[in-house]
């Protein structure tokens, strides 16, 4: 079971991307499409909270980089 510093971690980047994505295109986050049909969401998390590791992949048409729990819509 993920301890809840985990959950919120993984709810607050997958909140600052939808964000960011909807800022785009102006549309509702809940509008826009699920997250996980572009990247294992769990992952990304684990990733995102270590040091040093960048990931990029692509959603909604925008690259999106994740580098020390910093979200870039590129």
């Amino acid at each position: 079971m993920e301890s809840s510093d985990n959950l919120s971690m993984e709810t607050q980047l997958l909140f600052s991307i939808l964000e960011e994505i909807g800022e785009k295109e102006t549309r509702n986050i809940a509008d826009l499409p699920p997250l996980s049909d572009s990247i294992d969401v769990d992952a990304l998390t684990r990733l995102a909270e270590s040091k040093g590791i960048a990931v990029k992949f692509e959603y909604c048409g925008y690259e999106i980089l994740v580098e020390d729990r910093e979200v870039t819509v590129l």
